[in-house]
């Protein structure tokens, strides 16, 4: 598509920087004096050159360490509210990701770690701020550790959108030495006002393109930045500088470009001396001569130069999407900077390989629907990007599963392979008793970590990718069910008559032995994790693909500890990971797309593709596959589901009068903040209060039923809620919120999987004037949830807590003990224990 100039009229900006940080004990290392000041006044120079900026420097606005969230939420209203073509939104600092979230917030001066929620910016939130702004399009640029990947769930159907970050996905990057601009930004700046390769101007695609190059130029840097850009409608064709390469073209368009400029500068001075109000007369006659002398030369050099310019520079690339599995984006996205040097050299670059990630389920929504994909409609292009080109899956088995939604998919062509390994620590070997591998891998296979596993004492904890998200982490679950035997011809056998493993095996092993990880690239994530040893335990262990977690082994881990020894086996006894490329064939494909596909396919299946490929670390391509129809994979699919179902938590608060005492309600309040802040993206909740009625009775849902974690997630209750009653019928509000789950479960329909009810429930106590507490209708209770897979979770908030004696066992132990939950009591570190509790049902883990 041509390149989008808006004019520089229509552009505006605001760079948002921040380097000082509050000293509070969870606050955040200053990055260094003046490093804002100095990155912003780069940047703006570089969007406002007199020659190739987009944007005169009065429409850039600075904002430098604000304070508050809410000042660059202001300034963006403000800025968007003029109603610009164009809004370019960057920011510089601290990115941060909570534990046991997938939420980054971009920090300003006044945030802290433990209350990030509140005092950071959500980047879900930045980006509504604005894309509901007045904009046409706009451009958003983050300078911050963490950034990869995070920004393309967020990309609006609504507006053409670019994201540039900065970062590897999780990582952490360099800000550079004292006194300088930071690494990325200084790259940014160089492409601005310099050009990228085989472009002019510089759109999105090209500053993307070029600042890969620039990445691969990195030497002797710890936390190395890493460039990404993703865009949605025709954002990737947004001009953001007008620079054309240096060549003797460019310097002549750069001359006819300045000699315009300074003409027209002339030209209206010379007007406001001889023309202007109450000027003399003399003064006219001057300017009407001086007026003629300069029209004939100055209008014969212009053609003269307009003559002499050749034909023009490189046109803008063609922008090709190819789809990947989330943890092997990295490694596709090296290929794809190889490919581009490879195919086109020093000369113009047709096309621009863009690469972003899409788990297995979002991929089947959005091919069913694939009409409404590419309209942007349903939230399909949050969910699963732009309509990609090509897929290079990890294995046939999700392009089967696929084709069940889209019959006119191709099958695809193997372009590599790899074997799923699993990496733990030495303790975690020693405990399944794995022997010490002989050479740089060992092997292993289900039968054996089956055995392992019965023999361990204690329960290991095996961090598998999510088979609805990841082709290892399907083809890993495949193997857990079925015996695959090594064979020869097209198609090798999967043994689908004998089940390795029984069905209540592997439902009491996906509960209590495997977390998912979504996915494992996550792998760099989880392989940190088992470094330092947190969050992972320190017999845990994690699969995924051996590519990946080769790469991830090598990662720069944030906070990292002293080296932790750790072992790779490669398993064995599992269909192969092919990597099918897949062409997606478009009604809106042009011829000039199918020939850049075309040349893309041939490279990755000649000689250069396959030293490119084995340089990352893949095997060449199997002459076999293995044929796993849709009718196959659903089942195996349903157990991890029935074992991972979606979490419905329902928050039961007691708002009682004894909760304004001791700071009850504030610290519950908290922690059940905390808690749903670690469930997953599936997850609901809601919130019923109690008591409502005089007598200590009834309760009240709060707010929306089963609303969606977000960023901000937290019991929609305040201290204006708590009642003037001191008495509380616990055992009544219990039963009627059992009530309402099992209509929600009875409202499940056949063959659908209902979701996991879990009851969280703060408690003061069961009180009502005139009865002794009524611990055997709970029990009762509690008891007949349980049996239905509802657990309470309680976190208790009388003096005794959690306190268990044989007869005289408290209600909250009570609950908790005959619904299979846990209680948490009140305590300095209640948050934490609330919170550990629902991150292990996120995970799938009952232990």
């Amino acid at each position: 598509m041509a390149p989008v100039e808006v004019g520089r009229g229509k552009a505006r900006a605001l760079l948002v920087g921040v380097d000082t940080y509050e000293r509070r004990p969870d606050g955040f290392r200053s990055i260094g004096a003046g490093k804002a000041t100095r990155n912003l006044e780069a940047v703006r120079a570089a969007l406002s050159h007199w020659v190739t900026g987009i944007m005169p420097s009065g429409q850039v606005g600075l904002l430098i360490n604000p304070e508050l969230g809410g000042e660059v939420h202001q300034r963006i209203k403000a800025e968007g509210a003029k109603a610009p073509a164009l809004l370019v939104v960057y920011y510089m600092g601290h990115g941060y990701i909570p534990p046991g979230t997938d939420d980054l917030y971009l920090t300003v001066s006044g945030s802290g770690r433990a209350a990030i929620e509140s005092t950071g910016i959500h980047l879900k939130h930045l980006v509504d701020w604005i894309a509901l702004s007045d904009c046409e399009r706009f451009v958003l640029i983050l300078d911050c550790c963490f950034s990869g990947d995070m920004a393309q769930q967020y990309l609006p159907g609504s507006k053409p959108a670019s994201f540039l970050t900065s970062s590897p996905r999780r990582m952490l990057i360099s800000t550079g030495p004292e006194g300088e601009v930071t690494p990325y930004t200084q790259a940014l700046v160089k492409v601005l006002t310099e050009g990228a390769a085989g472009d002019g101007p510089v759109t999105v695609t090209g500053l993307g393109s070029r600042l890969d190059q620039l990445a691969e130029d990195q030497s002797d840097v710890d936390f190395k930045w890493f460039s990404q850009q993703v865009s949605s409608m025709d954002g990737a064709d947004t001009v953001l500088s007008l620079v054309r390469l240096d060549t003797p073209f460019t310097r002549r368009q750069r001359l006819l470009r300045g000699a315009r400029s300074l003409g027209s500068a002339l030209v209206s001075a010379l007007w406001r001396w001889g023309m202007g109000r109450g000027r003399p007369l003399w003064r006219r006659f001057v300017w009407l001569g001086v007026a003629l002398a300069l029209v004939v030369p100055l209008g014969y050099g212009g053609a003269v130069l307009a003559r002499s310019d050749p034909a023009g520079p490189c046109p803008a690339p063609l922008e090709l999407r190819l789809v990947t599995s989330p943890e092997e984006v990295d490694a596709l996205k090296d290929l794809a900077g190889v490919y581009e040097n490879s195919a086109f050299g020093g000369g113009c670059h047709k096309s621009h390989l863009g690469v972003y990630g899409a788990g297995l389920d979002t991929l089947f929504d959005a091919f069913e629907n694939y009409r409404q994909w590419g309209r942007g409609g349903g939230g399909l292009l949050r969910q699963a990007g732009p309509q990609p080109d090509m897929w290079l899956a990890q294995s046939s088995a999700e392009v089967d599963y696929v084709r069940a939604t889209s019959a006119d998919l191709a099958t695809g062509v193997s372009v590599a392979q790899d074997d799923p390994v699993v990496v733990l620590t030495e303790q975690g070997r020693e405990t399944l008793g794995l022997p010490v591998p002989k050479g740089k891998f060992g092997e292993t296979d289900w039968n054996r970590l089956r055995a392992a596993i019965k023999k361990a004492k204690g329960t290991p904890r095996l961090l598998r990718p999510n088979p609805a998200v990841s082709g290892t982490g399907l083809v890993h679950l495949l193997g857990m069910d079925r015996v695959y035997r090594e064979g020869s011809g097209d198609d090798l056998p999967y043994d689908s008559s004998t089940p390795l493993l029984g069905r209540r095996e592997r439902g009491t092993l996906e509960s209590q032995v495997i977390g998912r990880g979504e996915p494992v690239a996550d792998g760099a994530d989880a392989v940190c994790g088992l470094r330092s040893r947190h969050p992972a335990d320190e017999d845990g262990a994690v699969v995924g693909a051996l590519t990946t977690l080769r790469q991830a082994t090598r990662a720069s881990c944030p906070q990292a500890t002293a080296p932790t020894l750790l072992r790779t086996y490669v398993i064995k006894g599992v269909p192969p990971l092919d990597y099918p490329l897949v062409n997606i064939a478009l009604s809106s494909q042009t011829p000039a797309r199918a020939a850049e596909m075309a040349r893309f396919r041939e490279w990755l299946s000649g000689t250069a593709g396959a030293d490119a490929l084995s340089e990352l670390g893949f095997t060449a391509a199997g002459a076999t596959t293995v044929a796993l129809p849709y009718s196959l994979l659903v089942p195996q699919l349903d157990v991890v589901k029935e074992a991972h179902r979606d979490l419905r938590v329902t928050v039961l608060f007691d708002v009682s009068a004894s909760m304004r005492e001791g700071g009850k309600f504030d610290a519950a309040r908290t922690a059940v903040t905390k808690s749903l802040l670690r469930l997953g993206e599936d997850a609901r909740y809601e919130t019923q209060i109690f008591p409502r009625d005089k007598g200590g009775g009834g309760s009240l849902l709060r707010g929306a039923p089963w609303k969606e974690r977000t960023a901000a997630a937290s019991p929609p209750i305040s201290v204006g809620d708590i009642s003037k009653e001191r008495q509380a019928d616990l055992y009544d509000a219990l039963r009627s919120a059992g009530n309402r789950i099992t209509d929600d479960m009875d409202a499940s329909y056949e063959g659908d999987s209902a979701p996991q009810h879990v009851i969280l429930l703060v408690t003061d106590g069961d009180y009502v004037k005139g009865k002794t507490p009524r611990i055997g209708a709970l029990r009762k209770e509690a008891r007949a949830l349980g049996a239905k897979g509802v657990q309470i979770h309680v976190a208790a908030m009388r003096p005794e807590g959690c306190a268990s004696a044989g007869a005289a066992q408290g209600e909250a132990a009570v609950l908790a003990d005959e619904s299979g939950g846990s209680c948490s009591r009140l305590s300095g570190s209640l948050d934490s224990q609330l919170a550990r509790q629902m991150a292990g049902l996120a995970e799938g883990e009952r232990r």
